[in-house]
């Protein structure tokens, strides 16, 4: 991921690609969930500057370096000239507030009574990672979250069902999430990674040169060398 100049080199490059180059899409290795919310917003006219950082994440959006390109991000989202999200199917960041507070609501709001009601406490403990020695996380606690979210995907696309791109694209991506959740030896999540990206070029108007903004270990075409069971997001 690393930071400072590296950082510098980054926002450089990207402001560039925009202003130069014709990209209007920037896509971080931030969590899917929060940068949808951050896009629905600035749908409503509702969005702030702290909502994209916190969206982006700590691991970048806490650096000095990287405020200017914070702020202009902003700007141009706001103006509608440039689109931004995040790809990572994790959930959980400590700036992360729509996937721990609002997102297990909206996911589990398709279900009905008492199921409803335990999904969204299910779903909230393990994104505010509120594990303790009544409730740990093991088999028991992911096998849970999985039922949760197949009762969730299979209302979503019943027939007579009519949710948005976004909600179905959300339990999607988080089914896939909980494939790899607490181990990942196979590389599950630069997979994950690449489908939510494949969906967020379908869902952006066709045509828009993207920049992907991503840590080196998930830009690269292989890892052959290094981890040769897994497939990197870049290949």
């Amino acid at each position: 991921h690393a930071g400072a100049t590296t950082i510098a080199v980054k926002t450089s490059l990207v402001r560039r690609l925009v202003g130069e180059c014709g990209f209007s899409g920037v896509v971080f290795e931030s969590q899917f969930y929060d940068m949808l919310d951050f896009e629905q917003s600035i749908a409503r006219g509702t969005a702030t500057r702290e909502q994209l950082a916190d969206a982006i994440g700590a691991l970048w959006s806490r650096y000095a370096a990287f405020a200017p390109l914070e702020r202009w991000l902003f700007t141009e989202a706001q103006a509608g000239r440039v689109r931004v999200a995040g790809m990572d199917p994790q959930v959980g960041g400590i700036t992360a507030h729509y996937s721990q507070q609002q997102l297990p609501t909206d996911l589990s709001s398709v279900l009905a009574g008492d199921r409803r009601k335990a999904c969204s406490i299910i779903i909230g403990r393990h994104n505010r990672w509120e594990y303790d020695d009544t409730h740990s996380f093991d088999a028991s606690a992911l096998k849970q979250l999985r039922g949760c979210l197949g009762d969730i995907r299979t209302k979503l696309g019943a027939k007579d069902a009519k949710p948005s791109p976004a909600l179905v694209a959300m339990a999607d991506s988080y089914t896939r999430y909980l494939d790899f959740a607490g181990v990942d030896p196979l590389g599950l999540r630069d997979r994950a990674m690449y489908q939510n990206f494949v969906w967020i070029r379908a869902h952006w108007p066709a045509n828009t040169r993207i920049v992907v903004w991503c840590a080196s270990v998930h830009a690269a075409k292989t890892l052959d060398d290094v981890k040769p069971s897994v497939r990197p997001l870049g290949s």
